[in-house]
């Protein structure tokens, strides 16, 4: 399963159809850091499904967004907007 980190901008690319779903996950409480601020992008033969979230260390659950069309869906690109480094890590399934 492909994973990436992301600290400013990052994405992962597949073979079209071969996952359903990206989950995220980070520790914003080491320093006091609010939830991360992240738009995602999961790129599929259709259109771009544009999606925007938060993700924090809240009890040690990831945020999952399924893919609308996870037959067509060969990509995720991700982009910080909250102006943050920490990293926060993403994995494909």
């Amino acid at each position: 399963m492909p994973s990436f980190t992301i600290t400013d901008r990052g994405g992962v690319s597949f073979p079209q159809g071969d996952h359903t779903t990206v989950a995220f996950f980070c520790d914003n409480t080491l320093d006091g850091n609010p939830r991360a601020a992240l738009r995602v992008v999961v790129w599929s033969a259709d259109r771009p499904d544009v999606h925007n979230i938060q993700v924090g260390n809240d009890g040690g659950r990831q945020v999952v967004l399924p893919f609308a069309v996870p037959s067509g869906t060969h990509a995720v690109t991700v982009t910080r907007t909250d102006g943050k480094a920490f990293p926060v890590y993403a994995q494909v399934y």
